[in-house]
């Protein structure tokens, strides 16, 4: 029998009176790609190599037997810090100084921008003039295995707390509209988010992005009805970003390596194949000149 508790005003959506923590409910930071050499094996991504792009996806699953009808997801931003060395950076963060305040570009460097994520928000900080983190962080609609795909839903990601030294973080929410009533579990986990970073070449080691958990990231029940809800606390599952060093000779063209500067792991490019109309014009050729030389040769007038 599940435990009453009272929890604050809680995500973007749903302010309630709750209920509590949940079966097997999991909700998972999936890696699912990166721009250069790469191996994935479950929940970790090793990188061969710096300087890469890594694109991590929020999926829930298990929650059956609840009908959901909201969620949020809340990153732990230390993690970006949790390596041996150096700090991974959210996509399309550009020179950000999250320690800084300001209500004005004239309160921050020249040729950067006072950023908010709202324009009614009292205070920002400042950010270099190619501040976007919205093309790495979002919710994606489309994506076919959304968990309110098709469905009416009013989503958003508050981009503006990424405090790694203080352990902020990015929040996702979604939640349907009461007409849309809610969504059963069917495999497979279900996308609630893209988290894009960035690992520059000055890091290494091993790095664990994790949520934030009770109550920072839970799914909402639509059994019951407004203002009690059941919330679900799922188990929360990190990824591992793993950045391993370019070494040559590991038998993997690492990224930064080409074959001029490790020829052991990196085959030289190809050397582009000729066409067949190419061949055919370069035959007929060498048979025209052959025959040119050898009326010549019959001929001792053109000979001469």
């Amino acid at each position: 029998m599940l435990a009453r508790a009272i929890v604050s005003c809680v995500v973007f959506f749903t302010c309630a009176v709750v209920a509590t923590p949940a079966d097997a409910a999991e909700m998972a930071l999936v890696p699912v790609s990166a721009s250069g050499p790469h191996t994935i094996v479950g929940n970790q991504i090793i990188l061969h190599g710096a300087d890469q792009i890594v694109t991590l996806e929020i999926r829930a699953s298990d929650w059956q037997p609840w009908l959901i009808r909201s969620f949020e997801a809340a990153i732990d931003a230390s993690g970006a810090a949790s390596g041996d060395a150096g700090m991974l950076v959210p996509f399309g963060w550009d020179n950000v100084d999250t320690g800084s305040v300001c209500t004005d570009d004239l309160d921050c460097p020249e040729g950067w921008v006072c950023w908010r994520q709202e324009e009614g928000l009292a205070a920002g900080f400042c950010a270099g003039p190619n501040h976007h983190p919205e093309d790495g962080v979002f919710i994606d609609e489309a994506h076919p295995d959304y968990i309110f795909h098709g469905l009416g839903t009013l989503y958003g990601v508050d981009l503006s707390v990424w405090r790694p030294e203080y352990g902020g973080g990015f929040r996702y929410g979604a939640s349907l509209l009461m007409s849309d009533g809610s969504v059963t579990y069917t495999p497979p986990p279900r996308y609630c988010g893209t988290l894009t970073l960035v690992a520059p070449p000055t890091v290494a080691g091993t790095f664990t992005m994790a949520f934030r958990g009770e109550p920072r990231t839970f799914l909402v029940d639509a059994i019951t009805s407004y203002p009690y809800y059941n919330i679900i606390y799922p188990d929360l599952t990190p990824a591992l970003i793993t950045v391993n060093p370019a070494v040559c000779g590991n038998g993997i063209c690492d990224s930064g390596e080409d074959a001029s500067v490790c020829p052991e792991d990196c085959l030289p490019p190809p050397i582009p194949a000729a066409s067949t109309w190419g061949l055919a014009v370069l035959g007929l050729l060498i048979v025209t000149l052959a025959k040119v030389y050898y009326a010549r040769t019959r001929d001792p007038a053109r000979a001469a």
